[in-house]
């Protein structure tokens, strides 16, 4: 079988993996919207004569290659690789291309050989911290701030950098400026822990701007580093935090740009904690100086979350003998879940008077997880105040305050 590149190559050698072949753009136009194919050793990086591509390419004449592309110093054979700007990303499947008319890219195919090649860096599950309702007080913890985003591991091998989700999901193309910004990194391996964040100009995530960011403005993302666990061959989930901390700004510093550093105070968490409560972020993260990176959950990272207090639409009440009495709460019409209610006597007395006054049919749109023959449910118009963990999108750890008088 015949295979093609896109267009003609002047110069090229198939004798050493070493040469690369210029593919230049016809009248200014470039290649976006490629799907990546795994490019160790197969050979998706051409196409058959049966499978042309889309005519809008108006590629010039191909060029024949052989069937297979061997190294010429040890006759095995290459694979191939995309080099895109000054960024290496595996090969794309190139009949999915779509034409990109503004941009000029220059693009190289790079014969890699493949005998000495290493083992692809794997994905690690992230190990993630333990809420708890304060912040340890102890001087062997380690204090971040709590970044309101998507956890990201960002990776680098021999085939280029890839972008990961907390489950190992490829979302390179989502985060292409940061792919980019990670191939300039002084390393030729790594991974690195992180979160994506959505900054604002003062620098606070907005979580609410993350996917429109993602789909229009993924250069306006910032990627918050806060671990490392592989550099250049080395496996470094074994050294403490705090030694892993300083080899990781030493990879990214200034981390003046899209890729940035996770600062840390040592000790004070109670006073750590206060401050970022008073500039509004979501909470903390504390993490023993000395443990080593884990996967999962353990006792070494933990999270306290800020509180925030809020008047929410009281639209029922759960009470069960020997518990807690619980109201149900919505907000704009939408549930948003449950909250203790803790009050004094005399608020109780007034809330309990109002719901016998008050009683309803069950209102529409509740869960059906929520839906129970203990709940009384009540008509609109009862307004309480809440406190609850900030940054949750349904209310959690929340306690009543009070009602919200007419």
């Amino acid at each position: 079988m015949t295979w093609f590149l896109l267009s003609p190559v002047s110069g090229l050698t198939m004798a050493g993996f070493s040469h690369r072949a210029i593919l230049p753009d016809r009248d200014g136009g470039g290649l976006r919207n490629a799907e990546p194919v795994l490019a160790a050793g197969h050979y998706e990086q051409c196409f058959p004569p049966t499978r042309m591509p889309h005519p809008a390419f108006n590629f010039l004449p191909p060029v024949e290659l052989p069937e297979v592309l061997s190294c010429g110093s040890c006759s095995m054979p290459s694979g191939i690789r995309l080099r895109r700007s000054s960024s290496t990303i595996p090969i794309f499947n190139l009949s999915k291309m779509q034409p990109n008319p503004p941009a000029r890219l220059e693009s190289r195919l790079e014969f890699v050989c493949m005998r000495n090649a290493q083992p692809r860096l794997k994905f690690i599950k992230p190990q993630e911290p333990i809420l708890v309702l304060e912040p340890p007080v102890s001087d062997d913890w380690l204090h971040e701030i709590k970044f309101d985003g998507f956890r990201t591991q960002l990776i680098r091998d021999w085939a280029g950098v890839r972008a990961l989700t907390r489950t190992g999901i490829d979302w390179s193309k989502r985060y292409w400026p940061v792919v980019d910004a990670g191939e300039k990194l002084p390393a030729k391996s790594f991974s690195i822990d992180g979160e994506m964040i959505a900054p604002e100009p003062d620098g606070r995530p907005n979580f609410h701007q993350m996917h429109s960011r993602m789909a229009w403005n993924a250069e306006l993302l910032a990627f918050v580093t806060f671990d490392i666990l592989h550099l250049d061959g080395r496996d470094l989930r074994g050294l403490p935090a705090i030694e892993r901390k300083a080899i990781l700004w030493d990879l990214v510093k200034p981390a003046d740009g899209i890729i940035q550093y996770s600062p840390h105070v040592e000790g004070n968490g109670a006073e750590f904690f206060a401050a970022v409560d008073k500039m509004g972020l979501e909470g903390i993260v504390s993490k023993r100086r000395n443990s080593p990176y884990r996967a999962g959950k353990t006792d070494s990272w933990v999270k306290v979350k800020c509180w925030d207090v809020a008047d929410f639409d009281l639209i029922g009440v759960k009470r069960e003998r020997g518990k807690q009495t619980e109201g149900l709460f919505a907000k704009d019409g939408k549930y948003v879940g449950r909250a203790v209610i803790a009050t004094s006597r005399a608020i109780k007395e007034r809330l309990w008077q109002r719901i016998e006054r008050d009683r309803a049919e069950q209102p529409a749109g509740i869960p059906k997880a929520v839906i129970d023959t203990d709940v009384e449910w009540v008509k609109p118009g009862i307004r309480a105040r809440v406190k609850t963990l900030r940054g949750e999108p349904k209310l959690r750890h929340a306690s009543v305050q009070g009602l919200v008088e007419d």
